[in-house]
């Protein structure tokens, strides 16, 4: 299924801003939110468009991300700031989103990083590959299996 676009859309509270990318459940997108103190909130919202064509596994595997997530607490992995479904019209249809709000992370893209500079150093590698591996560790001792994560 193609999911539409959520740009503009309201959920939870949180205003869509832009799409970062998609995944093998759904989309990514960087979400604002107004904190308490006035000042906004920043997240990334992964989300599962919710159809006919969506099925109860699909379903069960976001919930279980999500609980799973919930229990993580490391510097490697983003803290899950809000969860939950709404319906959002697009077009002519009402659809259901289910969704999970982590804490943006900012950094650095690494395909721009590489393009931009070339070859990384033995030592960047280094790090990122054991920042990487440490979060997937992380999430392996949970039970987690990170669907976006594959060889080449």
């Amino acid at each position: 299924m193609t999911t539409p676009s959520l740009k503009g859309k309201v959920l939870g509270g949180w205003r869509v801003e832009e799409h970062i990318g998609s995944g093998a459940q759904g989309a990514l997108y960087f979400v604002r939110k107004p904190g308490i103190d006035g000042k906004p909130i920043r997240g990334a919202m992964k989300t599962l468009t919710l159809s006919k064509d969506v099925d109860r596994q699909q379903m069960q595997l976001i919930v279980h991300e999500l609980d799973m997530l919930k229990a993580v607490n490391s510097p490697y992995l983003p803290k899950v700031i809000d969860s939950g479904s709404d319906a959002v019209k697009i077009r002519d249809r009402t659809l259901g989103v289910q969704f999970i709000v982590m804490e943006f992370v900012n950094g650095d893209n690494l395909e721009e990083e590489v393009r931009e500079t070339g070859v990384l150093f033995p030592y960047d590698w280094w790090n990122l590959a054991h920042d990487v591996l440490m979060a997937l560790s992380l999430m392996h001792e949970k039970g987690i299996v990170h669907a976006d994560v594959k060889p080449l």
